[in-house]
Parts: C-alpha cells; structure tokens; sequence
C-alpha cells in the first residue's frame, strides 16, 4: 500500500494503472485472465474502484447520474480522510 501511494501521490502514476499492473502480476497463476481479474477487482476497497471508474469514465460518462453520484461519495470519503488527518494532527499537537 505504501508503494502504490508513493507511486500515485509522489510520481503521479493513476490509480487504473496500479490496479492494471497488479492484475497483470497476478495473471502468472494458472487461472484464466477473467478470473484474475475478478478476483484482483473483489480484493480491492470500494473507494479505490470507485476512483479508478472516475478516472476511466469519458467526458459523456462523467455527465451521467451514477458518474455524478459516484463523485459525489469521493469527494466524501476525501472530506472525511482529510477530517481524520487534522483531528490526528491537531491530538498530536496536544501532547
């Protein structure tokens, strides 16, 4: 996790890309491909997928409802993360 952060934040690889590679990796199993990727996608957090179909979605898609709502959420999970972080920093201010 803390490499696909780097990779995302520090060097601005996208998500979709790490997700790809990580579903390229697993397909040295003996599965068929469709099964790798099944398994690799189900093994992922929602709000990674959900970011990675934000940033996949065309410039129509990003105009439809579920695009919207689905941005929506993200923006929520990102207020919250952010929320996390100040409450961690302002703790840690305290001691």
């Amino acid at each position: 996790l803390k490499s696909w952060l780097d990779l995302s934040v520090n060097k601005s690889v996208p998500i979709s890309l790490l997700i790809m590679s990580r579903a390229f990796t697993l397909s040295a199993s003996r599965l068929p491909p469709e099964e790798v990727l099944r398994e690799s996608i189900s093994s992922m957090d929602e709000d990674v997928i959900n970011e990675v179909v934000l940033d996949a979605a065309s410039k129509e898609e990003s105009e439809t409802p579920a695009i919207r709502k689905r941005r929506l959420e993200s923006i929520q999970f990102q207020n919250e993360m952010i929320d996390d972080e100040r409450e961690e920093t302002e703790g840690a201010l305290a001691k």
